[in-house]
């Protein structure tokens, strides 16, 4: 059995929204509180500014968190890559909501 971990990034502009993967087998707990960790640092943030978010997220916490920390990481990155051209035609492109989910396979 896998447990899946998704991961919805919206922005404030109405229906911009990017969905990333940040599953990591037997972590799905850990990397899902991480996944809120991270949102309270890149909530309200420009997401077009993606290096500069990831940065935040890897190194911002005083514990890095092994692996889990990248891997909730990766899936806000991916999220926020697949939003990028919806971004990139809006004037704006904040962060407004980071969530997240666990599936079950």
């Amino acid at each position: 059995m896998r447990d899946w971990s998704f991961v919805r990034v919206e922005a404030d502009v109405p229906g911009l929204a990017g969905l990333g993967e940040a599953t990591l087998e037997f972590q799905t707990r850990a990397v899902v509180g991480a996944i809120g960790d991270l949102a309270l640092l890149i909530t309200g943030k420009d997401r077009r500014n993606t290096e500069h978010l990831w940065q935040v997220m890897y190194r911002h916490p005083f514990c890095k968190g092994g692996i889990v920390t990248p891997a909730a990481a990766s899936g806000i990155d991916q999220a926020l890559q697949i939003a990028m051209p919806g971004i990139s035609a809006s004037r704006s492109g904040n962060c407004w909501a980071v969530s997240q989910a666990a599936v079950d396979a």
